[in-house]
């Protein structure tokens, strides 16, 4: 009786945690880009609820701040 929960929890997506702005500015740090655009990235995403422009979910942020920062020096 059991089984069909845990299948059904196994199919489960996985939750997903937004970063704290820490994790955030120590990115950038790491990148030399100013904590000041860590700032700006992490309210810009916060406001958006971790979602991008067409309604995507983010999934990777780390990989979103890697757009953000190339998108500074490009």
């Amino acid at each position: 009786m059991m089984e069909p929960i845990k299948k059904l929890q196994s199919q489960a997506l996985p939750l997903r945690c937004s970063p704290q702005i820490d994790q955030i500015k120590l990115f950038f740090r790491e990148r030399d880009v100013p904590s000041e655009e860590a700032e700006l990235f992490f309210f810009y995403f916060e406001s958006m609820e971790w979602r991008t422009d067409s309604d995507v979910p983010i999934l990777d942020w780390k990989a979103a701040a890697r757009q953000w920062i190339w998108n500074l020096e490009h």
